[in-house]
């Protein structure tokens, strides 16, 4: 199953993405919406799967990449992308967005906590010393949970049943 990103049409009067040029909105729109991104916009990702697939140059990647992070809207470390404001714009009322946040921080790198401004993000009460087996879930606990959908998998196939994505 594919996971599914919507991008409000008012991210085109935006005054950030109207200063940019077009290459930029695309990377930028790319970094929202690629296979790869999660619900918290924390995730690894090379700089060589971003040409591939948006059929930008290595070098061109790399240098939007630097100005998204001079105007502090990602930041590009060790092979992750944080996305700044990211997880304001989703629907953290629902449980399993939450769930899925969580699961997706707690994979993040420590550097991440303070880039996306983490205690700006009290409101939510994230549990990121989130440990599955001492919850009270109606699934049995053996498995994994996979960390770009937050499913509990209890088969022993090296995939998520629900977005296919591969066992870490």
């Amino acid at each position: 199953m594919a996971k599914e990103r919507y991008v409000n049409t008012k991210f085109w009067d935006d005054t950030y993405i109207i200063s940019l040029d077009p290459s930029e909105k695309l990377l930028f729109l790319y970094l929202l919406t690629n296979p790869l991104t999660n619900i918290a916009g924390v995730y690894e990702i090379t700089p060589r799967r971003i040409s591939f697939d948006t059929g930008f140059e290595k070098d061109m990647v790399r240098r939007i990449l630097d100005r998204f992070e001079a105007d502090g809207r990602i930041k590009y470390q060790d092979g992750w992308v944080a996305i700044k404001n990211f997880i304001k714009h989703q629907k953290t009322k629902i449980h399993t967005v939450k769930r899925g946040i969580e699961i997706a921080l707690q994979a993040a790198p420590e550097w991440v906590y303070t880039f996306i401004d983490y205690d700006s993000l009290s409101y939510l009460n994230l549990n990121l010393k989130f440990n599955y087996k001492q919850l009270d879930y109606p699934f049995p606990k053996e498995g994994w949970l996979c960390t770009s959908c937050g499913y509990h998998n209890t088969h022993t196939a090296g995939y998520c049943l629900r977005c296919k994505e591969e066992k870490e």
